[in-house]
Order: C-alpha cells, then sequence, then structure tokens
C-alpha cells in the first residue's frame, strides 16, 4: 500500500494514471480492479493507510499527551521531517485531497480528529494554568490553520529553510501563549 500512497501523494487522484499505479505497485491493471475495484478504491485504501499513520505518528501523540503547550510545540517538531524530508512527497495527502476535493469524508474525520487532539491539548494547558480557558478555541483555529497552511506551502515547493521558518514560526506563536505568572495570579483571583 505504501507504493499506492506515495503515487497519489505526489501526483494526487486525478493526475495519477493506471499505468503508473501498475508501474509503482508491479501489478496488472486487472489486479487492480479485482483487488480494490479500481483507482477509486486504490486511493480510498490509501487515504485510509495514511489516515491511519497520520493518527498513530502525529495526531495521537498530541490529543494523548500530558503536558500542554509542550504537547502542541512537540507536534510541530514531529510535523517538520515530512515536511523536509526530501525523499517524501511534498506536503500531505490529506490536505493536498482538501484542496482537489478528494476524499471528503476521510478529510472530514482527518479535521474533526485533528481539531479534538488540538483542543484536548489546550484543555490540558488551561488545566495547567499555561492558557486562558476562554482563548482555547481561537488558539485551536490558528493552531490547525497554521499546520494546514504549511503543508500546502510544503507542497507549493517552499524551500526547507523556508519550512523551517514557518515550523519555528509556529512553535513561538505556541509558546507566546503562555500565561505570564501575573495572569495566572489575577486569573485565580
Amino acid at each position: 500500500m505504501a507504493g499506492a500512497v506515495g503515487v497519489f501523494w505526489r501526483c494526487g487522484y486525478d493526475a495519477t494514471s493506471l499505468d503508473e499505479l501498475e508501474a509503482e505497485l508491479g501489478v496488472n491493471r486487472s489486479t487492480l480492479y479485482n483487488s480494490f475495484d479500481g483507482k477509486e478504491g486504490l486511493f480510498s485504501a490509501a487515504v485510509e493507510t495514511y489516515l491511519a499513520e497520520v493518527e498513530t505518528n502525529l495526531i495521537g501523540p498530541l490529543r494523548d499527551g500530558t503536558q500542554g503547550l509542550d504537547d502542541l510545540v512537540a507536534f510541530t517538531d514531529r510535523q517538520r521531517r515530512p515536511l523536509t524530508d526530501p525523499t517524501l512527497p511534498p506536503g500531505c495527502l490529506l490536505a493536498n485531497a482538501m484542496v482537489t476535493g478528494d476524499a471528503p469524508e476521510a478529510t472530514a474525520r482527518y479535521l474533526q480528529s485533528f481539531r479534538g487532539a488540538i483542543e484536548a491539548a489546550l484543555v490540558r494547558a488551561a488545566e495547567r494554568g499555561e492558557v486562558s480557558p476562554r482563548d482555547r478555541s481561537a488558539q485551536a483555529s490558528t493552531f490547525l490553520t497554521s499546520v494546514l497552511g504549511t503543508t500546502l506551502a510544503a507542497k507549493s515547493g517552499m524551500s526547507v529553510a523556508e519550512l523551517d521558518g514557518l515550523v519555528d514560526g509556529l512553535a513561538a506563536t505556541v509558546r507566546s501563549w503562555a500565561l505570564s505568572p501575573a495572569e495566572v495570579g489575577a486569573r485565580d483571583k
């Protein structure tokens, strides 16, 4: 399945030909149709495989973390590698599919799971006194939008240095959300 994920990630659904899939997977067209009911079924399976990986490696640790703001910063560090690794296709298969309108159900699940993980980290941050509870929704939206924007910037061909700058900027923004001791004291009164 990794080969199909790579082709669809690199080319997108519409630009991926059956010939490319046959060559990448080392199977013939009839096998693709018998196993996946064609290109659309293979694309769905590839997206589900990719989503499971994203859930395990990126979203799960954010949702299940034990810190608060540090979990969000750690996410930016985990996101950096796939965005700057020249051996991987640029961007994110799911973000790319959002742009083209492919796999709407999977991308909706991705966004819901990702937003929920961000909000869980911000709830922990509020419980730890790191952020104001009233700012969480705006902060979650800012984080989600920034991550999606960074993945689209990677797809656009932005350099590794520029992508590193975007990721560093998001991490700095998250750190700036931390309440000062005076703010924490005023909030607790």
